[in-house]
């Protein structure tokens, strides 16, 4: 897919995909957590995915990809949003390509968002700032953080705790 997803007007209960990848402790054997949550814009969950990505894996993006276009919530999906950190992490995954194999906008947050800076301080890839600027928004109860994204961060870290790593 190319070029820009225009959004007329956004609803309050818009289908966030919240994206979030966290490296385990040191007994990983290589391997990182993604957690996909999606949520109804700042209302309730709709669904929780996850993968594991193991180190020197080639193309992250693809994994990541295919958690979000095989799920049964894909047809409802309007946007994922993520970290920086996510991106630039241990399994970077690359934006563009994201949009293109999901056919769903990416916003990248930054740390220390301010609500006053929100266009200069995201990241996107197939959608515009302000209608980037106008979901998360849209999707936050408190503070910058999208709920999907928030509750997404939440669920990767209480997995990398939980899940023996040898069942990743």
């Amino acid at each position: 897919m190319t070029g820009e997803v225009r959004f007329r007007s956004i609803k309050s209960e818009i289908r966030v995909f919240g994206l979030s990848n966290f490296v385990s402790d040191p007994k990983n054997r290589g391997k990182s957590i993604v957690v996909g949550v999606v949520y109804r814009g700042r209302l309730w969950i709709d669904g929780v995915m996850w993968t594991s990505i193991r180190d020197g894996e080639v193309d992250a993006t693809k994994r990541v990809a295919t958690m979000i276009t095989s799920s049964p919530h894909r047809k409802q999906l309007r946007v994922i949003v993520t970290e920086k950190r996510t991106v630039e992490g241990a399994h970077p995954i690359n934006l563009g390509d994201l949009f293109k194999l999901t056919g769903l906008p990416v916003i990248v947050l930054t740390r220390g968002l301010k609500w006053d800076r929100l266009i200069d301080q995201i990241l996107t890839a197939g959608i515009n700032k302000d209608d980037a600027a106008r979901i998360i928004k849209m999707s936050s109860a408190t503070g910058t953080t999208p709920e999907a994204l928030r509750v997404a961060n939440m669920i990767a870290k209480c997995l990398t705790k939980l899940v023996p790593s040898d069942r990743r």
